[in-house]
């Protein structure tokens, strides 16, 4: 818990210093065929860092991930990449990376499908791997966030339901089998956002770092023209206890660690190291896609 507390006031730091100037979003698309529902970190060096994103698609011949790159102050390069495999997903809404793999990665599909998914760069592509469910789908569920992390050398996931104004967004989190595309040791917890106020999505994507410290994104999405309006927050702590199982312990007062006035924020990841920071992605409906990044 006190390494939770620690990385959060790390972060908290951060964003504060950040708040001093003009937040810098980049255009990266105008185009609502690819904007950015999902994010995760593939490749971080010096003034340079190259991640995976996905896309909301829902038609057949329209584009399901990318590569976008960051090179100093430069624009953002989005590069399509060629979904190689027998199944398509639709409407994909999340991602992250596998921990102890090179380029192989879950994306998660809104209606609780996951795929594993290996990027090859050279060819400009992701071929499927596998793909599976998540264990339960709850009446109404819209899956918009998932995270998987190692926590006490336990490979463990967390994924919500966005949830709605008046219906609180739901937390899951449990240990994962890849392989065999199992989860166990399942809990879950409702939680709810103090801001946006209205046309809310009390969870638009989570993370988790390797402290176990848990990050969610909130939005407002009125329309496909906005305005909208986003949250970054400390939601609270996954941990294994001595049982075995894992818990999640939430944070008693949600405080509002960033905020968006005018994006919404669908997709974040945590950068490592001393060039790290935060990573957000927008998806902005008929205004397009844009990315932010703290470190840089």
């Amino acid at each position: 818990m006190i390494n939770a507390i620690r990385s959060l006031t790390i972060i908290a730091f951060l964003l504060l210093a950040f708040e001093v100037s003009a937040q810098e979003w980049r255009p990266v698309s105008g185009s609502r065929n690819a904007t950015i529902s999902g994010i995760a970190l593939v490749e971080q060096g010096k003034d340079q860092a190259t991640f995976l994103v996905v896309h909301d698609s829902k038609k057949t011949d329209q584009l399901r991930a990318s590569l976008i790159t960051l090179e100093g102050r430069a624009a953002p390069k989005l590069d399509p990449l060629k979904w190689i495999g027998d199944e398509l997903p639709v409407d994909l809404e999340a991602a992250t990376a596998i921990p102890g793999t090179l380029n192989e990665f879950l994306v998660l599909a809104s209606e609780g499908r996951v795929f594993h998914i290996l990027l090859d760069r050279a060819a400009r592509s992701v071929k499927l791997l596998r793909s599976f469910d998540l264990p339960s789908k709850p009446k109404d569920a819209d899956f918009e966030g998932f995270a998987l992390q190692l926590i006490e050398n336990k490979l463990v996931a967390v994924w919500a339901d966005r949830g709605a104004t008046e219906r609180p967004a739901t937390l899951f989190w449990g240990k994962i089998d890849i392989s065999k595309g199992t989860f166990s040791l399942i809990g879950s917890a409702e939680f709810r956002v103090p801001f946006p106020l209205s046309d809310v999505r009390h969870v638009s994507d989570v993370k988790v770092d390797t402290t176990g410290a848990v990050f969610v994104t909130a939005a407002s999405d009125p329309g496909d023209d906005g305005p909208f309006s986003s949250a970054f927050y400390y939601a609270g702590v996954v941990k294994s206890v001595d049982s075995g199982t894992i818990s999640f312990l939430p944070s008693k007062e949600l405080t509002r660690l960033y905020s968006f006035r005018y994006n919404k924020v669908e997709a974040f990841d945590l950068l490592p190291g001393l060039s790290g920071g935060i990573v957000f992605g927008s998806d902005d409906e008929n205004l397009g896609a844009s990315i932010f990044i703290t470190s840089q």
